[in-house]
């Protein structure tokens, strides 16, 4: 039997598909206490900090999404999970250059604080080897409130047909000494800028977020490569 070129690339995607080599592992931290280090692609945890409010962390690598609630405790809570990307397909340059966006939506609020270290904040963070960007949101909040906030990070990647590529995001929830703070955040993140033809498959099995987003502009794209 004679295999078309169509049959044998879509062999060749599920071979990257199904790699020989074991998947990154994932960390939960609760309340600052020692990290739970975890192999699935799907995990939740809760566990109270003695407070009325549980800690909770959760990642779904399939989905693309961090979950992260801190209820106020000093060590924080946090969410490590890695992946390993391979960008397959019929792609005639051999490479491409696309955008890994995270977008985190969450609320920090407090019902009262006094003195100093009065904030809550939610940091997001990507990695890529030596490459990292990060941002936290923050709120300075005294009186009772509940501030809710959006954050986005654009990632640029370079990605070699055939060539793995492992990515951290981590997502943590957290308040300075003196601080009686919720930080909370949840979010998906999704690649723009994929060539026609072109793929990526994940060690974790990512198949993106289920529910539609917008569609981000090539503009954008190319702009976070001029910044």
């Amino acid at each position: 039997m004679r295999l078309s070129l169509s049959t044998l690339a879509f062999m060749a995607v599920l071979a990257v598909a199904s790699p020989a080599f074991a998947c990154p592992s994932n960390e939960l931290v609760l309340c600052g206490r020692a990290p739970i280090v975890l192999e699935d692609a799907v995990d939740a945890r809760e566990v109270s900090c003695g407070g009325p409010i549980p800690a909770r962390a959760a990642y779904d690598l399939v989905h693309g999404r961090l979950d992260v609630l801190n209820p106020g405790a000093l060590g924080g809570t946090a969410v490590r999970a890695r992946d390993v990307f391979t960008l397959v397909g019929d792609i005639p340059t051999g490479a491409a250059d696309v955008l890994l966006s995270w977008t985190v939506s969450g609320t920090i609020s407090t019902v009262g604080c006094g003195g100093s270290g009065c904030w809550g904040n939610v940091t997001m963070r990507i990695r890529n080897g030596k490459d990292v960007l990060e941002e936290t949101a923050s709120a300075n909040l005294y009186a009772p409130e509940v501030r809710p906030f959006t954050r986005t990070l654009d990632f640029p990647l370079h990605l070699v047909a055939g060539t793995p590529v492992e990515i951290e995001f981590e997502l943590v929830g957290w308040r300075p000494p003196g601080g009686s703070h919720v930080s909370e955040g949840a979010g998906n993140y999704h690649f723009v800028g994929l060539p026609e033809g072109a793929s990526l498959v994940s060690c974790q099995g990512f198949v993106g977020d289920p529910t539609p987003v917008a569609d981000t502009s090539w503009g954008r794209v190319k702009a976070s490569y001029h910044r």
